[in-house]
């Protein structure tokens, strides 16, 4: 049996290494020239983080990336203590870590880049291959749409998607700053506002580096155009 799965973004990629070493037949297929670089990071959760460490075990000598993440505090930007609550085995990673990390679990031709989903090939109602804009077809056994949450393959399926209007926005960066880190190096912080619908967080993905995330009503855009200018504007005003 041979599996094709479409798209190396985490979701494949952990995928392709599980099936791969059940002794099942995989193709991967990417959209990108290269490994998917878009995004930040994870916060992973006890579940997500079972399913690192079984997949660790096939290739011991690869470290799993990322910052123990082990409680959680909330609070008013005067420092008022809204939750405090500690969590077991969370970790949060960027994800141009955690997608090179899984990466390497492949061999170089494992991973067939430049191949944007176009449509199924069907025999007697059962598809039987993917082809792609760029003419390749990858046949196969059975089919897994690993591509992301504007996904050709969902669509192919079940015709176009309709996304619900966005009531929150969310604006994401990465920074270096190890002095913050070395007196949180475990805490996930986030401040709410009591008088704006405004919050800011921040966790720490590597002894040197966090995410900083702003959360705010949409309202609060006031240009339609969002380029990084405008965000950043933004993000400062607010």
């Amino acid at each position: 049996m041979k599996v094709v799965i479409i798209g190396s973004g985490l979701a494949g990629l952990v995928t392709g290494i599980m099936l791969q070493n059940n002794g099942i037949a995989i193709s991967i297929s990417e959209k990108e020239p290269n490994l998917p670089r878009k995004g930040h990071a994870f916060l992973l959760h006890p579940n997500a983080m079972d399913v690192l460490t079984t997949i660790a075990k096939y290739h011991p000598d690869l470290e799993i990336p990322g910052q123990f993440i082990d409680k959680i505090v909330m609070k008013r930007p005067d420092q008022t203590l809204l939750v405090y609550s500690e969590l077991e085995s969370w970790i949060c990673m960027k994800r141009v870590d955690i997608i090179r990390y899984l990466n390497s679990f492949f061999e170089e031709n494992e991973i067939k880049f430049n191949r944007v989903f176009s449509h199924f090939i069907y025999q007697n109602e059962i598809a039987i291959a993917a082809v792609f804009e760029n003419g390749e077809i990858e046949y196969g056994d059975v089919f897994i749409g690993a591509d992301g949450a504007k996904s050709k393959v969902r669509n192919s399926l079940f015709g176009e998607t309709k996304y619900s209007t966005n009531l929150v926005r969310e604006v994401v960066g990465v920074v270096n700053n190890p002095k913050y880190i070395a007196n949180l190096p475990d805490t996930f912080t986030k401040y709410i506002s009591a008088e704006k619908s405004i919050a800011i967080g921040m966790i720490p993905c590597s002894a040197t580096e966090l995410v900083w995330f702003m959360q705010f009503d949409v309202k609060l855009l006031k240009e339609k155009e969002e380029n990084p200018q405008v965000l950043k504007e933004l993000c400062t005003e607010l």
